[in-house]
């Protein structure tokens, strides 16, 4: 039997750039991650409510939300809101 690599840590190596920013494009997946995210009733009820009116699904709000962390502005209000 051969050799196995040891399995990646979950947090990445310290080569490995620490947000996606750092990234280049060549070395994204081929396929789409699937994350899970943790909401408090009431943010998810802000969420469901949105889809609803505006016929989009969950998923799709939260994707349009991540690309709107390229404005300034946005990312400004998301990293004011995480240091709460």
């Amino acid at each position: 039997m051969g050799r196995t690599q040891p399995k990646a840590r979950r947090g990445g190596t310290q080569s490995e750039p620490r947000n996606m920013s750092q990234r280049s494009g060549t070395d994204r997946p081929a396929k789409p991650i699937r994350v899970t995210v943790d909401l408090e009733p009431g943010a998810y009820d802000v969420l469901r409510d949105f889809a609803h009116e505006e016929r989009m699904t969950h998923a799709d709000v939260l994707r349009a939300l991540i690309g709107l962390l390229g404005e300034p502005r946005v990312a400004q209000q998301v990293r004011e809101y995480g240091s709460q």
